[in-house]
């Protein structure tokens, strides 16, 4: 047995990857709370009596697994789904398959040994929000810089800061370094009242019970609770799921709309690299023109 003090950017996934264990087995071993909201400084213990996995150049070797994909690796180690694909040389519609061998650049330093810099705590997820609103949406993100804030963020990009919060599943901390998801243009937030439904909330708000569980990842549309978050897709939209062979000009096309809009409205960084089951905001209506 070993014990780890978790080092600020740590995820159960990303030890259980780094000492070649499971998440299972690291939590079997500890009495977590809430496992998935780990701090830095905070000690666990590993059932394993090996040095951790030794990495070379900031880069990491990952074999893929059975239903990875570049969105999942990428969202799994924090690195941008851009690096991997441009260290990996792969071409689009960048498929992967079980048992290839992936260069992660920049994965080592979310495995570092340094001690946690108190100045700098881990963004703790927000426990109102579900961990079902984790998405993969389309659109940009912003690294964030000494002296930002939730406030200067939102106002930046002209959105709120109760939607970035949502979108990114995280309290009011933030750290330089920390990547965030900026919401598409529009996008607001609800909050869950007894006795709402999807289909209720679809109506409400002018879309459908498909598009808004597409956006909030939900897969069982009987599951929602008083208090929950939704992200709520703006006026004269619809959700699309990207699927293999898409492109921004394909589907501009499909639903007759300027992809200059698509493009604007999702705040989409760069037009030739998008992935399937990534998700579309598609402006329908003429406001956003």
């Amino acid at each position: 047995m070993q014990a780890y003090t978790i080092q600020p950017g740590d995820t159960l996934d990303i030890i259980a990857a780094r000492f070649n264990l499971t998440v299972q087995e690291i939590i079997a071993v500890n009495k977590f709370n809430h496992p998935l909201y780990l701090l830095p400084g905070q000690v666990i213990l590993l059932p394993v009596n090996t040095d951790p996995i030794t990495f070379l150049k900031k880069e990491f070797i990952y074999v893929a697994h059975p239903g990875n994909t570049i969105y999942s690796i990428a969202k799994k180690f924090n690195i941008p789904m851009t690096s991997i694909i441009k260290s990996n040389k792969l071409t689009y519609p960048y498929i992967i398959y079980p048992g290839q061998k992936l260069i992660l650049p920049e994965a080592s330093s979310h495995f570092s040994t340094r001690p946690p810099d108190p100045q700098f705590p881990l963004s703790k997820p927000d426990e109102s929000v579900s961990q079902q609103t984790a998405r993969p949406l389309l659109t940009t993100t912003y690294l964030v810089k000494p002296g930002d804030s939730l406030s200067s963020i939102a106002q930046y990009f002209n959105t709120s800061i109760e939607t970035i919060k949502v979108l990114n599943n995280i309290s009011n901390q933030l750290y330089p370094g920390q990547k965030l998801l900026i919401p598409p243009i529009g996008i607001k937030v609800y909050t869950v009242r007894a006795g709402d439904t999807i289909y209720k909330l679809a109506r409400k708000f002018n879309t459908t019970p498909e598009g808004l569980s597409l956006l909030n990842n939900i897969k069982n549309q009987k599951t929602l609770y008083p208090g929950q978050k939704l992200l709520i897709p703006p006026p004269g939209t619809t959700i699309y799921l990207i699927k293999p062979g898409d492109t921004l000009y394909s589907i501009a096309q499909k639903y007759d709309v300027d992809i200059n809009t698509i493009i604007k409205v999702n705040r989409i960084e760069n037009p030739n690299l998008i992935l399937p089951d990534q998700i579309l905001i598609i402006p329908l209506s003429r406001r956003f023109k």
